[in-house]
């Protein structure tokens, strides 16, 4: 799952300046986010 986050942050966000705030704020959001879709094949 950490790849999935991996993937989103290098190519669906690399806009996003981080910091430590932006980057707490996302991984807790990525978590989230990659649990519900975690049974989702064609995200990989």
């Amino acid at each position: 799952m950490r790849s999935f986050n991996r993937h989103v942050i290098d190519h669906e966000i690399p806009f996003i300046e981080w910091g430590p705030r932006t980057r707490r704020f996302l991984i807790s959001d990525l978590d989230k986010i990659s649990r519900s879709l975690k049974t989702k094949k064609e995200i990989y």
